[in-house]
């Protein structure tokens, strides 16, 4: 399987802890767990949309809110399929925003229920 995974930080492994350009371990964010699923003809787009650091809290929670819909809205106008991770109750550090190692692992479990579903 083929995926391409563009993203925020969350894809980049981004660690608050360690501050900028912290990064957990390669073996605990979500896209190296992903490497271990076998290869076959699918291709995967993923985009895991940012919320820049600029905004308020309230702004970031009201976009939070509003993006997964608008996201399945295009996905549908483009019969794609899409999968709303803000359901998968993930595991977050300090910040609230950045998943923690446990929140890695969850991502990627819930991800590939979701890739192996199709």
């Amino acid at each position: 399987m083929k995926i391409v995974c563009y993203g925020d930080s969350n894809t980049y492994g981004f660690d608050p802890r360690l501050g900028t350009p912290g990064r957990l371990a390669k073996n605990e964010r979500w896209t190296r767990i992903l490497d271990s699923e076998p290869d076959s003809d699918r291709v995967l787009f993923y985009e895991m949309a940012g919320i820049p650091m600029s905004q308020s809290a309230e702004s970031a929670a009201r976009v939070m809110k509003e993006l997964p819909e608008k996201l399945a809205a295009v996905a549908a106008e483009f019969s794609l399929e899409f999968a709303d991770a803000t359901k998968w109750n993930i595991a977050c550090m300090f910040d609230g925003l950045h998943f923690s190692e446990d929140g890695h692992r969850t991502f990627a479990k819930q991800f590939l229920k979701v890739i192996r579903a199709r």
